[in-house]
């Protein structure tokens, strides 16, 4: 379908985040729909509509979920509407999905900060060239040992 398509135009080298974003968001829809098609299949051959078998879920969700937290010797910055952030005098381009949040940088060498979103490390910003490299997961492959 067109949402799935949409997914598979994109690949590591377009990941804005760097972190395998779009290979996560990829596997949650293919998740869905697999549980989508299991309970719809138990429905069918339950003889009852899916509304007749549907349970709210028990679990309690906040209203809103915390800001981030970052310890006392990072840099807080705000991305703005444009998705960057303005650091030492300089704008610094991080991603516009995280516009309108917080995120921290904490100094590693001179000149090189780790960005953080929550606790999670997004990238390494080089101060000197004001380019944010990211983080790559690699994937393990796993080879048939057949």
């Amino acid at each position: 379908n067109a949402l799935g398509d949409m997914f598979n135009m994109f690949d590591e080298a377009s990941d804005p985040v760097g972190v395998g974003h779009f290979d996560f968001v990829r596997t949650a829809i293919v998740q869905h729909r697999e549980i989508a098609r299991e309970t719809w299949q138990l429905t069918i051959r339950a003889g009852k509509p899916p509304a007749a078998v549907y349970r709210p879920s028990l679990r309690v969700f906040p209203e809103r979920i915390p800001g981030p937290e970052y310890p006392s010797h990072y840099l807080t910055r705000y991305v703005s509407t444009n998705g960057g952030v303005r650091f030492h005098n300089r704008y610094i381009s991080v991603a516009p999905a995280l516009i309108g949040e917080h995120v921290g940088f904490e100094e590693v060498a001179d000149g090189r900060w780790a960005l953080y979103f929550y606790d999670h490390l997004l990238g390494h910003l080089n101060e000197r060239a004001g380019h944010i490299h990211g983080v790559h997961i690699r994937r393990k492959v796993i080879r048939s040992t057949t």
